[in-house]
């Protein structure tokens, strides 16, 4: 499937790989490297989904996509290794050279590359899997073929006693150390070693790696410079620094470094990486730019604490689950038409920041995830669960768990489909609370050039594809993003000369959750009917409606008519206008 023309911008970093910053985060297993690249995440690099969840050994997230463990892993067993990476010294030196000299098959490369393309859309996107590691012959030589040019690379660290030690306790390499007939802690140490080996001699040190030291990443006195250089390496600011900070938990180095014996060739080549580590850090001191403070008097205030709201808009947000900003412009939307009725709600992730009574977004994720397992027995009773999900027998969503809570709570839906399928299976809706409009939604740029003739984003399965192939079959430049929120896709949006919804499963109610966002701005939808014949007949001159075999039709037919693009558009912002938030919510907040 295409996913650009042959013509790409001279600088676009949310389309074109040459122009994104790629940050592999490499590293032995427990040397920091979940940690680094939680930071590097919250500094402002794209991980992308879906990634490992997290589990008891490492209880506060991997941070690893899915695909890279995936390719890893395949590749790893293909050249007789073990899959999670494990080995003697002599095994995985073994391994390495066979990845230098390793292609992978066409038809790989050409997945790998669909992929990324579609799942990394922002300047600065980054991956960390400890296999990369072992593998970094091959990554080396693999991300510029796929395109990727400007590779910055992390190197984390840790004293491999304390390596040793949390490995130890994760209880996975035993067999292995006692199938090679090795003291575990040797093994462990050996292994260590070898990973920084194979590093060292695939010419990592020409790429200018940034090194990092979980040590200094855990001391209150070097954090924060840390962090610092971090962000300086992966070209973004210092905005995020302070959220970053707060993540850092020093109660997670409960190994004390240099407490198990290794060998000494090990220790020293680890102070001669934490040697390099701290020149790095002088280095960036002493060039870094020092901020002019300028003193701020501090009025005294009188001011009274404003009294708890009375509502919320709780969206419901798993760690590293970015899906969980679909609901962005609903609860944008909930928060402002509350606040024309003099409502005050604010929007809030967790649930320790509920006040009054919440309406709960996302929550057919609650207990899907480690940390949303408890998020209903924080909910008040007068919680109101507001459904955005289709239901349907194809929905994974819809399931026990998650019509168990409705039964529990007050419920909204957003669809009058939903409501009848919902009443057969036992849950009674308060209310149809429709997806209207509020003036905070107009903020997409139209006044840019339409350089992408149809953008599709969201999940991508064979129904879906098909119609995408067909597209670019059809010579239009189309543009598929996957986990794509906020400005990063609202720029793809405002280059895009129609945007197009297609159902995942044939025949669902009509995807208003995602489109009435579009429609506000003034973006020509092509779109499938929903089962809704009413629904489509109110949207028929703001969308432009076809079956499914009729799709690329319709597309081709707007991305050549610009001015019929321009007047479905405006009809459609026009539609949205006469659909205001408030009042729809007047009669469902009592």
């Amino acid at each position: 499937m295409h996913r650009r023309s042959t013509h790409v911008s001279i600088s676009d970093p949310l389309l074109n790989p040459a122009d994104q910053i790629v940050v592999p985060v490499l590293g032995m297993h427990r040397c920091g490297t979940s940690l680094t690249t939680r930071l590097l995440d919250l500094l402002g690099m794209e991980l992308g989904w879906p990634l490992q969840p997290p589990s008891h050994d490492n209880p506060k997230g991997f941070w690893e996509h899915r695909v890279f463990q995936s390719v890893n892993m395949q590749i790893l067993e293909g050249l007789g290794g073990n899959g999670d990476g494990y080995g003697t010294p002599q095994q995985l030196m073994g391994i390495a050279k066979k990845a230098s000299q390793t292609t992978l098959p066409t038809a790989v490369i050409d997945d790998l590359r669909t992929r990324l393309t579609q799942h990394f859309m922002h300047p600065q996107w980054g991956f960390k899997d400890p296999r990369s590691a072992v593998l970094w012959p091959l990554w080396r030589r693999l991300l510029p073929a796929l395109g990727y040019t400007q590779i910055r690379p992390v190197l984390v660290v840790r004293d491999p006693s304390a390596c040793v030690q949390s490995l130890q306790r994760r209880g996975d390499v035993a067999a292995m150390a006692q199938a090679a007939q090795v003291p575990l802690p040797a093994y462990i140490g050996a292994m260590w070693g070898a990973y920084y080996q194979v590093l060292l001699k695939s010419g990592l040190a020409d790429m200018s790696p940034l090194i990092v030291c979980q040590e200094d990443l855990l001391c209150p006195d070097t954090v924060r410079t840390e962090i610092s250089r971090m962000a300086k390496h992966i070209g973004v600011g210092e905005e995020n620094v302070d959220e970053a900070m707060d993540w850092v938990d020093v109660r997670l180095d409960h190994r004390a470094a240099g407490a198990g014996g290794v060998a000494p060739h090990l220790q020293k080549l680890y102070q001669g990486l934490r040697g390099l580590a701290e020149r790095q850090r002088a280095n960036f001191v002493a060039h870094r730019p020092r901020p002019v403070s300028t003193p701020v008097p501090v009025p005294v205030s009188r001011a009274v604490a404003a009294p708890p709201a009375s509502h919320c808009v709780f969206v419901v947000s798993p760690l590293g689950y970015p899906a969980s900003r679909c609901f962005d412009e609903v609860a944008l939307a909930l928060h402002h038409g509350l606040e024309a009725l003099g409502i005050h709600a604010p929007i809030v992730t967790s649930p320790d920041e509920i006040q009054g009574t919440p309406i709960v977004l996302g929550g057919h994720q609650v207990g899907k995830f480690i940390d949303t397992s408890l998020a209903a027995l924080k909910l008040p009773e007068d919680a109101i669960i507001y459904n955005l999900e289709q239901v349907d027998d194809d929905s994974t969503w819809i399931d026990s768990g998650y019509l168990t809570l409705m039964r529990r709570f007050r419920v909204w839906d957003y669809s009058p489909a939903n409501v009848v399928k919902l009443k057969s299976q036992g849950v009674e809706v308060a209310g149809i609370c429709g997806v209207g409009h509020v003036a905070e939604h107009e903020r997409i740029a139209d006044d840019v050039v339409k350089d992408i003739d149809v953008l599709f984003y969201g999940s991508v399965n064979e129904r879906r594809r098909k119609i995408l192939d067909d597209l670019a079959a059809r010579g239009l430049r189309v543009v598929v993003s996957t986990n794509l929120y906020g400005s990063a896709r609202d720029s793809l949006v405002a280059r895009a000369k129609v945007v197009l919804n297609v159902h995942f499963y044939a025949a669902k109610v009509l995807e208003l959750v995602r489109l009435s966002y579009l429609l506000a701005n003034r973006v020509a939808v092509v779109s499938e009917p929903g089962a809704d014949s009413a629904e489509a007949a109110a949207l028929g001159g703001a969308i432009a409606f076809a079956p499914y075999d009729g799709l690329v039709a319709r597309c081709v037919e707007l991305v050549n008519d610009p001015v019929a693009a321009k007047v479905l558009g405006e009809r459609a912002q026009k539609t949205m206008r006469a659909r205001p938030q408030s009042e729809i919510l007047k009669e469902l907040i009592k």
